[in-house]
């Protein structure tokens, strides 16, 4: 009798230390498993196209507080006979799938472990199962719960701003915490460095005086709360002093990198009106002449002052002549603009128009 008694006391002991065993179950069969358990898990091979995830459970967990807890699978398992793991989450009389929770992002475990953020007293699903492999054995292997302790390592990403073809292109930045587990893919946003979604100065010409222009660039953020901080780039010029397409080279620094080009126009010195006449069937227009940096007029007339109606437009080539006379046109009242161009690289580039005034033609 005492032979039965401590041979049944050995295999009770022996039980109590192997690990639970545990085959596919569905919601309601899934055994439970502690934390700091390890269990036996059968992954089934599943030779069909489709697979219900929710009749592959291998172990259920309830966690006894919030937390980040880790799901270890046999290190040793690699190659073809890994299985696809993951968790569910009870969700009513039935069960939904708890996502973000894979290390790798196509749903293969690659370490054979990860990790989740788990709420208290919650229950909770580990599924596993063969797909689409080579070999079409079951899996067999061991699963152990542990509470995850994050190990913190702080990331600065810059924010990188740069040009595709005429587009201005900027990837956001920051500062981040993550976790350095090779299981864990979890993260935490300290600061955030908006994306550059725009560069442009406060005039779209700027006009030639002679010296070098120098304007500052308004760096619009994605957040639009402010422009960026001077102290987070810098700026060099060239072709800035002359009539013409001036280049601002920026250069980002700090939380943002990268140098980029933005061009402004320099454009010549404009003139005004200084005399209207009329005359039979039109009229005669004089304007005060420029010098220098001036390769000719534009002379513009219309029937309004918006220049909309019959607007017209005629060249004056050289700096030289200080009026036009304009012939051809019906009686009535006409209003005249001028202003300069100068060309440089075959290109003009024009002043701003000068005041509008009337005329009547005879």
């Amino acid at each position: 009798m005492k032979k039965t008694i401590s041979l049944l006391l050995s295999i009770i002991m022996l039980l109590s230390i192997m690990p639970i065993s545990a085959l596919a179950y569905s919601k309601d069969s899934a055994p439970l498993i502690n934390l700091g358990d390890t269990v036996n898990i059968t992954a089934k091979y599943i030779p069909d196209k489709t697979v219900n995830e929710k009749e592959q459970l291998v172990a259920k967990f309830v966690p006894g507080e919030d937390g980040c807890y880790e799901f270890v699978f046999d290190e040793d398992i690699s190659g073809d006979n890994m299985p696809y793991v993951g968790l569910y989450v009870e969700n009513g009389s039935d069960i939904k799938h708890v996502t973000d929770i894979y290390y790798a992002s196509d749903g293969v475990v690659s370490k054979m472990s990860f990790t989740a953020d788990l709420k208290k007293d919650k229950a909770y699903y580990v599924y596993a199962y063969k797909f689409y492999t080579k070999t079409t054995n079951d899996y067999n292997g061991t699963l152990t719960v542990n509470k995850h302790t994050h190990q913190l390592k702080r990331r600065t990403f810059s924010a990188k701003v740069y040009k595709d073809e005429d587009a201005i292109v900027s990837d956001e930045g920051g500062i981040i915490d993550e976790c350095t587990a090779s299981c864990c893919s979890y993260l935490k946003i300290i600061e955030t460095f908006p994306k550059v979604i725009d560069i442009k100065f406060g005039k779209t010409a700027y006009v030639y005086n002679g010296k070098a222009q120098k304007p500052a660039p308004i760096i619009t953020l994605f957040d639009k709360k402010a422009p960026l901080s001077k102290e987070y780039y810098t700026v060099a010029y060239k072709n800035n002093k002359k009539v013409g397409t001036a280049t601002a080279i920026i250069k980002f620094k700090g939380k943002y990198e990268g140098t980029l080009e933005k061009t402004f126009k320099i454009v010549p010195k404009g003139t005004s009106i200084t005399k209207l006449s009329p005359k039979k069937k039109g009229f005669t227009v004089k304007y005060k002449k420029l010098k220098k940096n001036v390769s000719g007029y534009q002379i513009q007339y219309a029937k309004d002052s918006k220049f909309t109606k019959s607007a017209k437009k005629l060249t004056v080539k050289g700096n030289k002549a200080s009026s036009k006379r304009i012939k051809g046109l019906k009686k009535g009242k006409y209003y005249v603009r001028v202003r300069t161009y100068k060309t440089v690289k075959g290109k003009k580039y024009y002043s701003s128009w000068s005041k509008a005034k009337s005329v009547k033609a005879k």
